[in-house]
């Protein structure tokens, strides 16, 4: 296993177990859009999210945040938590790689959980 691939195993599984730790959560991928993808100073992908809580009542969120290279292959992946998400207010967020991404990037949501 290549150096590269062994980091986007250990991100995904560690996206994974964060996603795990949140019991009763309901899914919440349509509440959440993505934007173009940049780069930060550090050479590491940045993507602007907004995120649309639905319910009535302030929420929590986590986001699962998967980067692509361009065959689409998964390069990385985050977990980010928002809280007290007020209802029906889009508020932004800004999911980061872990490490240096290049050529061309893109992000979309895996998973997003709205508790």
């Amino acid at each position: 296993m290549s150096r590269a691939s062994a980091a986007v195993a250990s991100a995904r599984a560690s996206a994974q177990a964060e996603l795990d730790k949140i019991k009763g959560g309901s899914q919440a991928k349509r509440e959440v859009k993505v934007g173009r993808v940049s780069r930060d100073g550090a050479g590491r992908a940045v993507a602007p999210l907004t995120v649309t809580n639905r319910a009535k009542h302030p929420a929590s969120y986590a986001i699962e945040v998967n980067f692509r290279d361009a065959s689409g292959d998964l390069v990385d992946a985050v977990v980010l938590r928002l809280s007290k998400v007020p209802p029906d207010q889009p508020t932004p967020a800004t999911a980061r790689s872990h490490r240096k991404l290049t050529g061309r990037i893109t992000a979309n949501v895996g998973t997003a959980l709205r508790y």
